[in-house]
């Protein structure tokens, strides 16, 4: 992808976020897949993404999947100091939503936001 095209893809996603939730997730981002490099750190710098985060599990609702499976694989990665990935591409994930929310309540687990998590530490 071309320095223009990833810059673009950035800007994209930032003004969605902004435009949606009225928030600037910067300095934060997520690399496409994790793929990440030298170059395309520098890339996301230059627009004030200066802290790449990756995670630890997912619930790999990319992919259109039944709500007992989610359920069944956010019992597996719902687990305290995980970074757990959802993309809420395909509707039944929404459908999951009050299971995925016992699952956190009986665990005492709490989701937090980046800036939780790193400017507390």
């Amino acid at each position: 992808m071309s320095d223009d095209k990833v810059i673009q893809q950035l800007q994209k996603n930032h003004d969605f976020l902004f435009d949606t939730f009225g928030v600037d997730s910067r300095p934060y981002y997520r690399p496409p897949y994790g793929h990440r490099d030298e170059r395309t750190d520098g890339l996301a710098a230059s627009i004030g993404y200066t802290a790449p985060v990756l995670w630890t599990n997912s619930i790999y609702d990319s992919k259109l999947l039944d709500p007992a499976k989610i359920v069944a694989l956010a019992k597996k990665c719902f687990l305290p100091g995980q970074i757990v990935i959802g993309h809420l591409n395909h509707d039944p994930v929404t459908e999951a939503f009050p299971e995925l929310l016992e699952i956190i309540q009986s665990r005492a687990l709490q989701t937090v936001t980046l800036d939780d998590v790193f400017l507390a530490s």
